[in-house]
């Protein structure tokens, strides 16, 4: 399974909980932040979401309010969009 989690500030632990939980069980993760270009504590880099390409994740994640994402795009154009911004 391939997902997308998109984190607002690197201080957000809920984001790196659920990438090295997701990851635990055998999930193959990508995020997205252009504020934070990596997590050393999970080994990755950020990535650009890839325009008219979002349909090859099987799940998008949303943890954070974003201002740089197009959130109606992303929930009209992902397979499966769990959006936990402001729970």
């Amino acid at each position: 399974m391939k997902s997308l989690t998109m984190q607002a500030k690197m201080r957000e632990s809920l984001a790196i909980a659920l990438i090295k939980l997701l990851k635990g069980k055998g999930a193959v993760i990508e995020y997205s932040d252009p504020h934070v270009p990596a997590y050393e504590s999970c080994k990755m880099k950020s990535i650009e979401i890839p325009p008219g390409n979002i349909q090859k994740y099987d799940l998008l994640l949303l943890v954070t309010e974003h201002d740089k994402f197009n959130f109606k795009m992303i929930h009209n154009n992902g397979q499966i969009v769990v959006d936990t911004r402001g729970i």
